[in-house]
């Protein structure tokens, strides 16, 4: 609708007002001196503490957020990961799922306790002092389904997602599309994927 689009427009207009002179940043490549990198947990509800890596400008100013949230190597983001955002004019936000990479906990494939610990981290990088409060979530994969999960919630601060590569019914359409044991995906999932992503501690 048109009172939609004057929002999002408006949203836009207050970011690039606040980032200010970090458009500079926009104009040139960044290197890795010119951003801060920050490690840490955030503790949720119940006492669990998943883990996030932050990565923002030097510069001094408040950014919209992107974070990308799921249980591969979220929270431990590279900055030739991250660099294109960071150019773009955002602090960027990695976090891993519960019983992933070094979070506590236990993991259960597309656990539905993944909207809520997701919901959360939302709406802690939306109160830091270095976020204008807009946070947008990004991801293909696994990373849209952890969208989908924390959007259906609407935190506060979530202002967008970009769900991408994302199936419908896991069971129908990777499983057993078109009632045919898909085979070939399990097999690299089992004896390729998740074995390199053990031994990469993931």
């Amino acid at each position: 609708s048109s009172d939609l689009l004057k929002r999002r427009n408006q949203l836009l207009m207050n970011d690039r007002e606040t980032v200010g002179s970090s458009l500079e940043f926009r104009k040139k490549a960044l290197t890795e001196e010119e951003v801060y990198r920050e490690y840490g947990y955030l503790t949720m509800r119940d006492g669990t503490r998943l883990p996030y890596v932050v990565w923002r400008i030097k510069e001094r100013g408040k950014y919209p957020t992107i974070l990308s949230y799921s249980p591969y190597t979220e929270s431990g983001a590279t900055f030739d990961t991250v660099k294109r955002f960071l150019e773009a004019g955002y602090a960027y936000v990695g976090a891993n799922v519960r019983g992933t990479g070094s979070a506590e906990g236990a993991f259960s494939y597309y656990h539905p306790i993944e909207g809520p610990d997701g919901a959360e981290f939302v709406e802690w990088a939306g109160s830091q002092p270095w976020s204008t409060g807009n946070v947008g979530m990004v991801g293909a994969s696994y990373r849209g389904h952890t969208q989908i999960k924390v959007a259906a919630l609407r935190p506060r601060h979530l202002k967008a997602i970009v769900p991408m590569s994302l199936d419908g019914n896991e069971y129908r359409d990777e499983g057993m599309p078109g009632g045919i044991f898909n085979a070939g995906l399990m097999a690299i999932w089992t004896f390729s994927a998740q074995p390199e992503l053990a031994r990469i501690g993931v």
